[in-house]
């Protein structure tokens, strides 16, 4: 009679993040993933679509399944798309993230909830967990009242927020990184920030971390990103570099110099020493994570 393994849902599974925790939850948990329209099919790995704007579809998601634990990575995560679109962020971004916290209060499931450094204006960087929020965009003001929202639905919740994410996908979703390498590998310019500071963090330590948050005790606030803090274009010297590339195409501009509908904080880096004192997980700096690409 074999062992029966504990069980997991995954949110958001077709995104860069998700596709990661799957791939490593896949081998230890009996998983149930879910996304919302895109075609996706796991190994050994029950897929269902949830719709995050429906309550009831969340609430059937979560008494049909009843996991052990929940790692919540959907999300509606352009900037500039919720910033014209307020109203759909906060009900993917706000709203779905409060009901699926309810659900696991109901039902008795841990619930890891992926937040993001854009909760913060920028202004009095590195962010502790305890420093006060105060985002200068839509999507960040959404995940700050989700923040709140989970953790007062959920006793056995955590918020993870997460810096810039980089590295590989392997179920979909482009990160940042790859969007550098695809235009280097065309020999095309790339234009990347010199006044925009980050944590950025490598997606494989990420999905670890938020995978032993599912069995961990911590609850609260929680920052994940790297040791290093570092502009864009830095981050873009480094990977060229790491992977024999012309830096040469990478072009510095100013954030004051290009125009989004999102404002943009200039210094989000994240202070985790917190996660470092209580995580396994290891954060990797810019020169070990670029080789992960």
């Amino acid at each position: 009679m074999g062992i029966k393994r504990k069980t997991l849902l995954i949110t958001g599974v077709s995104g860069l993040v998700g596709g990661h925790v799957l791939a490593r939850a896949a081998k230890q948990y009996s998983v149930t993933a879910t996304c919302h329209d895109h075609p996706f099919a796991w190994p050994g790995v029950r897929v269902r679509r949830l719709d995050l704007e429906s309550a009831d579809n969340i609430r059937r998601c979560m008494e049909e399944t009843r996991p052990r634990a929940v790692i919540h990575c959907a999300a509606w995560s352009g900037l500039d798309a919720c910033e014209q679109d307020p109203d759909r962020c906060f009900r993917v971004n706000a709203e779905a993230p409060g009901v699926l916290a309810q659900s696991c209060e109901a039902v008795g499931s841990r619930l890891v909830f992926v937040s993001t450094d854009m909760v913060f204006d920028g202004e009095n960087a590195p962010y502790d967990e305890t420093d006060e929020t105060n985002p200068v965009n839509v999507y960040g003001r959404a995940k700050v009242e989700a923040e709140k929202r989970v953790l007062s639905a959920c006793r056995n919740a955590v918020a993870a927020r997460s810096a810039l994410v980089y590295g590989p996908s392997v179920t979909g979703g482009r990160s940042f990184s790859e969007w550098i390498l695809e235009r280097l590998g065309k020999g095309e310019e790339v234009p990347l920030f010199t006044d925009q500071y980050r944590t950025p963090v490598p997606v494989q330590d990420l999905a670890a971390a938020l995978l032993e948050l599912a069995d961990h005790f911590c609850t609260g606030i929680l920052h994940l990103a790297g040791p290093q803090r570092i502009d864009r274009y830095a981050f873009g010297e480094a990977l060229a570099r790491a992977r024999g590339l012309d830096a040469g195409l990478l072009r510095p501009v100013s954030m004051k110099d290009v125009q989004y509908a999102a404002p943009r904080p200039v210094d989000a880096s994240l202070n985790t020493k917190r996660a470092v004192s209580i995580l396994h997980t290891r954060f990797s700096n810019i020169q070990e994570g670029v080789q992960k690409n």
